[in-house]
């Protein structure tokens, strides 16, 4: 989605790209409000309300970056699937030691999955990276001769 949200010949932001960034801002914000409305004593139609919140507000988040990358060229898709394909083994086997360690007594349980969300965005964030190096796009732009020639 990194991309997606750029003029990607330009790599300007664009309208939609901004209000990307300031919906998962405003995710963030949510979510830290909502941890610390249930250290509360609420009742537990307040909890649900409360617990709900981060979900409504990332699932715009999803739903917004689904939209960029169904308007995204097929280089860019390509990119996203390689940075997922990356990112997906690596949180599988991070997951793995983080229950184990835990299943073991070495780390606490405290936090439950919301461990892995760091975990999440910087694999993808990593697999995203390698992607991009990989199908790097100023040799999608040179000339064939020149792009042959580079090889040599």
């Amino acid at each position: 989605m990194i991309t997606a949200l750029t003029n990607s010949r330009h790599g300007r932001a664009t309208r939609g790209g901004w209000m990307f960034v300031a919906i998962f801002v405003s995710w963030v914000v949510v979510y830290i409000v909502a941890r610390a409305l249930l250290g509360l004593e609420l009742s537990p139609a307040a909890r649900w309300a409360v617990a709900a919140m981060p979900v409504v507000v990332m699932s715009v988040v999803f739903t917004l970056a689904l939209r960029a990358l169904a308007r995204a060229d097929e280089l860019e898709r390509l990119i996203h699937l390689l940075a997922a394909g990356i990112a997906l083994p690596l949180i599988a086997v991070t997951a793995l030691a983080i229950a184990m360690l835990q299943h073991a007594g070495l780390l606490s349980d405290r936090g439950g999955v919301t461990v892995l969300w760091p975990y999440l965005t910087g694999f993808y964030l990593l697999g995203y990276m390698i992607a991009r190096a990989y199908y790097h796009p100023s040799d999608l732009d040179a000339p064939p001769a020149a792009h042959e020639s580079s090889q040599t």
